[in-house]
């Protein structure tokens, strides 16, 4: 988790804060429109599936729907975010690791076009493997019982996700992406269910929520250039 903690303590620094703007925006919007929808989602739930006699179970409930729906869509409109800002996120990862070692990223050297064909491209492959992950679990959902542990299954899916998400940015910066991220956070487990939580919290946090995609991005750059850069040789 210190990762992300870094991350955030790095968005306003010299060289960064700059790069770190247009991401902050892209989530600040789309955060403001998944609070809306987890708000209405929620009340039209309880209005139409609990019977006036029970709609005082709705105090009770709403807790729980809070925080399932809100990862859910939240976390869905964290990859649309993700897919707006994915070069902008590429320039930022570049800009963290410049400030922090004076070198220039390979992707520094490749035309502008050729990096938002990279970023998008790559954002659509994850889009697949998230939305495959995101049907297995609504799947064990169904399951009797399994309902109780579903704020659980929702933190863990989310941390995974956007950790994966995240550490592509770096990597991608050096020819590798998403599948070298699959690969490297399935060795070190902890380390990415460790980093994802605490994306995935900050994301749920009002108004802190608008910078969780690039201090996500800067910790994820952190965690590569002091975990994995040496498995780039």
């Amino acid at each position: 988790m210190d990762y992300y903690w870094r991350g955030l303590c790095l968005l306003g620094a010299p060289g960064i804060r700059a790069y770190a703007l247009v991401p902050t925006l892209v989530g600040a919007v789309l955060c403001a429109v998944g609070f809306y929808w987890a708000t209405q989602w929620i009340d039209t739930w309880i209005a139409d599936y609990l019977p006036p006699a029970l709609q005082w179970l709705g105090y009770l409930v709403w807790p729980l729907l809070a925080l399932v729906g809100a990862a859910l869509i939240f976390f869905g409109l964290a990859l649309l975010a993700n897919l707006i800002a994915s070069p902008f996120n590429g320039l930022l990862s570049a800009a963290v690791e410049r400030q922090q070692t004076g070198r220039l990223a390979p992707s520094a050297t490749r035309p502008w076009l050729a990096e938002v064909r990279a970023s998008v491209g790559s954002e659509l492959r994850k889009f697949r493997y998230f939305a495959l992950l995101g049907v297995a679990g609504l799947l064990l959902m169904l399951i009797p019982g399994l309902l109780v542990f579903a704020p659980l299954l929702c933190l863990m899916g989310s941390a995974w996700m956007l950790a994966i998400e995240y550490l592509d940015g770096p990597l991608s910066n050096h020819g590798r992406g998403y599948p070298a991220a699959r690969k490297l956070l399935s060795q070190h487990g902890r380390m990415a269910l460790g980093f994802g939580a605490a994306c995935t919290l900050v994301t749920l946090v009002p108004l802190l929520n608008f910078v969780a995609m690039p201090a996500g991005v800067i910790g994820a750059t952190l965690m590569y250039l002091e975990q994995f850069a040496d498995t780039d040789h």
